[in-house]
């Protein structure tokens, strides 16, 4: 609840503060432009959750002792993103937009336990990573020093986590895979962009933003075990839930078109 009121904090103060900004548009004719766009970008991680197991390195099987440990972390807003939507200029200087994203767990996650003396008794596991979802933001829109058409503003969505884990044992007989099921979350999110526009339909657009969310795991399933876990903090056999963050900051561009004017433009006599 506290990085809740962290990001609602930020977004109060992105909002409010372009709200007081002097409002100039080099594109007054835009009010009810309907503009269809598609973008990438990488998102950072903020946070994460240590994965049950961190890559090890042991002098021997018999040796209990790693001298090298690596620990790996799991976030599922870290990596390759892509995002489609659309905008609508409710006035001149409002807009409104809704998106479907899509984050890809690239670079992959790898967990390696070595021994030196023997290459055939460690394993590797691999966590295959991915988040869905969509949102609903208000963007105020903004000239700057009357050079950047800017925009940003405050939203909130709806995200879903997905994630598999292989594991393959280095001797080749042993392997299997299993995944951690989450219950959707709730999200807010923030952003600052600026668009170039390139001629009366197509605008390229750059935006940094920041999304803050978490998923609460729901169940662990390995096929190498007769039985599944079920997480419950209300359960004396279970273990309690635990959560996996999504925040990150991320960097995109994109190009938007202008598919249709919503607003009758007035005539010009």
């Amino acid at each position: 609840m506290a990085q809740y009121k962290k990001i609602l904090f930020l977004s109060g103060i992105i909002y409010y503060s372009i709200c007081f900004i002097p409002f100039t548009s080099r594109g007054e004719e835009r009010a009810g432009a309907l503009d269809f766009f598609i973008a990438t970008g990488f998102g950072f991680p903020i946070g994460g959750h240590l994965l049950d197991s961190t890559s090890q390195t042991f002098k021997s099987v018999s040796d209990a002792t790693p001298y090298e440990v690596e620990d790996h972390y799991l976030n599922y807003g870290f990596g390759i993103k892509a995002d489609a939507g659309v905008n609508y200029l409710l006035t001149n200087y409002l807009g409104m937009r809704f998106t479907v994203s899509y984050t890809g767990g690239i670079p992959p996650i790898h967990v390696e336990v070595k021994y030196e003396d023997n290459d055939n008794a460690g394993f590797t596991e691999k966590y295959k990573r991915n988040m869905f979802g969509f949102n609903v933001m208000l963007l105020p829109r903004f000239e700057l020093f009357e050079l950047f058409d800017m925009y940003g503003g405050p939203g909130i969505g709806l995200f879903f986590a997905f994630l598999k884990r292989e594991n393959n044992n280095n001797d080749g007989n042993h392997e299997y895979e299993g995944e951690i099921r989450t219950i959707p979350a709730l999200s807010f999110h923030g952003l600052i962009g600026t668009d170039l526009p390139l001629n009366d339909k197509l605008t390229l657009f750059g935006e940094l933003s920041f999304s803050q969310m978490s998923f609460k795991a729901k169940s662990r399933t390995d096929t190498d075990k007769a039985d599944n876990i079920d997480f419950n903090k209300d359960s004396n056999t279970s273990p309690a839930p635990f959560k996996i963050p999504g925040s990150n900051i991320a960097l995109r561009i994109g190009i938007k078109m202008t598919v249709m004017h919503l607003a009758k433009t007035p005539e010009v006599y």
